[in-house]
């Protein structure tokens, strides 16, 4: 851990991890989540709490020796901890643990094709309180949710798209879920759900050409994501929540730019591209400028009434006229 100035050590583990060791880290209040091989459990489940000096196991999944539950793809729903793990008996699936956060329980064994088949969680996003993930029933991989109190019951099957390969990029936006998957008669497209059922809203590489839709990226009401069809290669393109449009035709013509990997500043959407020329470098996607005038400047303040200037004119003009007057009376 580190406060910016002084850097010390949480824990001391005496096993070594696999590839990925210490990668994944997830936070609920003050206390941090992580999986850890110590050398007798193999990677499991473990926490570290104020003031951060020792980490402690929260369950071995699964107790087979030094074998680990090798707990992923954590998130946070309802103040749970919800995420992928395999036991002994059940191979991958969804997992939880709750406060005080001491133990962890099974949600649900979704596939149960065999005894220890693998329905293997993937892609864990939350949304309210719900939690949207990718995994199989014992046919294709499918959207599925979990909602409170992440049990048996509340566990269930969102879509049923039946794609080659499919869903992936899952991605959160203003209460839906957005990802892309491969039904055979469209190629991979994009794909949106609010928890039941699945809409598809792109066809970029019309009827059942592959789009090969990757980086799916939300912000500020506009989804951004790479896609690819004949005329203009792999581009960048957004969806606005009614239409979706190519952003730029970058490398020009049927050459691929891969404009991808989304970030947002501010109002500004930031990605990669390659042009063609210059190689890969940063692009950016900048609002429109206000129109002149106004947008953004705030209301214009008028000027005063052209009527009242010339009120005024016609009253210093009498005035002016009366006191040449009086002056001729007093001469005569």
């Amino acid at each position: 851990m580190t406060d910016g100035t002084t850097t010390s050590r949480v824990s001391n583990f005496s096993g070594s991890g696999p590839p990925g060791f210490f990668t994944e880290f997830q936070a609920i209040g003050d206390t941090v989540f992580f999986p850890a091989a110590e050398g007798t459990d193999g990677t499991e489940l473990w926490k570290t709490v104020p003031p951060y000096t020792s980490a402690t196991e929260v369950q071995n999944i699964n107790p087979t020796a030094n074998e680990g539950g090798f707990p992923q793809d954590m998130t946070v729903a309802g103040g749970d901890l919800l995420f992928s793990a395999a036991s002994s008996g059940t191979n991958f699936e969804l997992w939880k643990s709750e406060p005080p956060f001491t133990s962890a329980v099974l949600v649900r064994d979704i596939n149960t094709t065999t005894s220890n088949s693998c329905s293997c969680p993937h892609e864990l996003t939350t949304i309210g309180n719900t939690v949207f993930f990718t995994a199989s029933g014992g046919g294709p991989t499918e959207i599925w949710r979990s909602d409170p109190p992440y049990d048996s019951g509340s566990t269930n099957q969102v879509s049923s798209i039946n794609g080659f390969n499919g869903p992936e990029d899952l991605v959160a936006g203003d209460g839906t879920l957005y990802f892309d998957d491969d039904p055979s008669n469209f190629g991979r497209e994009v794909f949106k759900t609010t928890g039941v059922g699945a809409t598809r809203i792109s066809d970029v590489n019309p009827g059942s050409g592959d789009s090969d839709i990757a980086d799916l990226f939300f912000d500020a009401g506009k989804l951004y994501f790479r896609a690819t069809e004949p005329t203009h290669g792999e581009e960048p393109y957004v969806y606005d929540g009614n239409t979706v449009s190519l952003v730029k035709d970058i490398n020009p013509g049927a050459n691929p730019s891969f404009g991808g990997n989304f970030a947002a500043a501010g109002s500004t959407i930031f990605f990669t591209a390659d042009d063609g020329t210059t190689g890969f470098e940063v692009w950016k996607i900048a609002p429109e400028p206000a129109p002149p005038g106004g947008g953004g400047g705030g209301p214009v303040t008028p000027a005063p009434p052209a009527k009242k200037k010339c009120k005024k004119h016609k009253k210093r003009k009498r005035a002016a006229a009366a006191k040449k007057k009086c002056k001729k009376r007093k001469k005569r």
